[in-house]
Order: structure tokens, then sequence, then C-alpha cells
């Protein structure tokens, strides 16, 4: 996982978006999917570090689930804030302007690339050992609400997206499937350890 980490970061690197013909806004899109993809390779990290004592080690503000919850929270403000913007950006992106183009194909790379790092996340909190790790119901509350926001931001933003890169939506649209179906089974795995 490391190692094709490293590689799409280096194929990211290699597509330069920064000619004076390259609109503003879809520079901001390069930039938030970007973000996107490199605060889900830390928190891909993160979720394999749980083991048997990180709900313990949390309750002492220690251990992963200190760096996991932060990094659910940074990506919901990454989701939130790009939506707001891209939401409003006219005209679409046009993929027959070769800055554009090269914007798009970088869109869809990160995207690509944050999908496989969250994924991996996902599976991991979805996992019966890791959720009965959190049967303390503060640490249990804390990332099922992280992941609640997460989901409820995530879809405004992939939307926004797939409305701006049109001629790529249906695949941004797929991407967005897939990371609901993902995160729901995380959610689903934390609600039978919290109280109702």
């Amino acid at each position: 996982m490391a190692r094709v980490s490293t590689l799409l970061l280096s194929s990211l690197a290699a597509i330069s978006c920064v000619s004076a013909q390259l609109s503003t806004n879809a520079q901001y899109a390069v930039n938030k999917t970007r973000s996107y993809f490199t605060t889900a390779i830390p928190l891909q990290s993160a979720t394999s570090n749980i083991g048997y004592l990180s709900c313990l080690q949390y309750t002492l503000n220690q251990g992963p689930y200190t760096t996991i919850v932060p990094l659910l929270n940074t990506l919901t403000n990454t989701f939130t804030e790009g939506y707001q913007q891209i939401v409003t950006f006219q005209p679409r992106l046009n993929v027959s302007i070769p800055e554009e183009k090269a914007a798009g194909d970088d869109i869809i790379q990160s995207l690509n690339a944050a999908s496989i790092e969250t994924g991996g996340a996902f599976d991991k909190l979805s996992q019966p050992g890791t959720v009965n790790l959190c049967t303390i119901p503060m640490v249990g509350a804390a990332v099922k609400k992280a992941l609640e926001n997460l989901k409820a931001a995530a879809r405004p933003f992939y939307l926004s997206l797939a409305t701006y890169h049109s001629t790529e939506g249906p695949g941004i649209a797929g991407l967005l499937l897939g990371f609901t179906s993902r995160i729901d089974s995380a959610i689903q795995a934390f609600s039978s350890i919290v109280p109702v």
C-alpha cells in the first residue's frame, strides 16, 4: 500500500497545473482534491496502528484514535469548504483546453487515490475486532460522530465535482457510491456499541 501511495504521489506531482491559462476555479478544485488525498494517506496509516489498548489510550489522549478522529474532522472541513466554492463554479471545466484537461486528470487521479486510502481506513474501522476494542462509550461515540459528519459532507463535495468536471461525472458519482458504502459499514459497526 505504501508503494502504491508513493507512486500515486509521484504521478500527481508530475502533473503541473500552474499554466497562466488555467482558471482559478480549476486550480482550486485541483488543490482541494489533492488535499483530500494527502489527508487520506495518514488516515489509512493511523487505522493500521489500532491495537488492543487503543481505546483506553484515547481516554488518556494517546494512541491512534487521537489522530484518527482529527483526521476525519479535517476531511469533513475539506469537503465542506470545497463544496461551498466548487458548487458556484461557472463555466464548467473545459477539457478541450489542454491546461483544463490536465487539471481534470489531476482531479480524477486524486479522487481515485484518496478512495483507495479512505476505503482501506473504513474497512479497518469496520472490522469486528476493531469495534470490540471501543466498548468505552465516549470513544465509540467520538468515532461514530466524526464518521457521520464526514459522510454528510462527502455527498455534496463529490457531486459538486461531478457537475464541474461533467465529462467524468458518472465516474465521480461511482466513487461516491463506493465511499458511502464503506463509510456506512464503519458507522454501523460503531453504532452497535454506542448507547442509544
